[in-house]
């Protein structure tokens, strides 16, 4: 009797550590050890995640969800796609979290351009007022692009200045609207 209450107590305090250790970043700009590198699979299994959605009718996809629903991992082709960041308790790794302020991310990330630069060999941020989209107008973004082409980017309620959903994108590939991504996911309320 004794040892199933050690063992459900080990059980418990693992499962506490696995979960303290996924809110950890990496250099990516995500959860602990996440990039377009990573095994995707393998990271998945080894924390909690279970599957949201699954579309293989033109490319494997998987969209899958955090335990708590605080992360969504997108999965294209079985790697990272997206990385959705859409409630506080999970940081950049800079330290930015959902919550936090427009120039919080600014403080933290650098200067931030109305239009892309000419120079890509350095991480830059872009804004993007959002007035094109019919329904999500009321966010704004802003993306740090890598020289990898990795986009990280943080839509900001334009009312309040505040962070509402932090995303990395491991491969901008010339679609990189984080607010595309909002509206397929239904990530956030429209907004206008």
């Amino acid at each position: 009797m004794n040892l199933k209450k050690v063992l459900c107590a080990s059980l418990f305090i693992g499962l506490t550590v696995v979960s303290n250790i996924s809110a950890m970043t990496d250099n990516a700009g995500v959860l602990g050890g996440v990039n377009k590198d990573t095994d995707v699979y393998s990271y998945l299994n080894s924390y909690p995640y279970h599957l949201v959605s699954t579309d293989h009718r033109h490319v494997a996809h998987d969209l899958y969800a955090s335990d708590d629903n605080c992360v969504l991992v997108d999965v294209w082709d079985n790697r990272v796609g997206q990385v959705f960041l859409v409630a506080p308790g999970y940081t950049t790794n800079k330290g930015i979290s959902v919550g936090m302020t427009f120039n919080d991310v600014v403080y933290a990330y650098g200067k931030v351009y109305r239009n892309e630069p000419v120079d890509y060999r350095e991480i830059y941020g872009v804004y993007d007022d959002n007035s094109w989209s019919k329904n999500y107008s009321g966010y704004g973004v802003v993306e740090y692009v890598s020289p990898q082409n990795e986009g990280l980017n943080f839509i900001f309620d334009k009312s309040t200045g505040k962070v509402v959903l932090i995303m990395y994108q491991s491969n901008r590939h010339g679609n990189s609207r984080a607010i595309s991504y909002v509206e397929k996911y239904k990530l956030l309320p429209y907004k206008k």
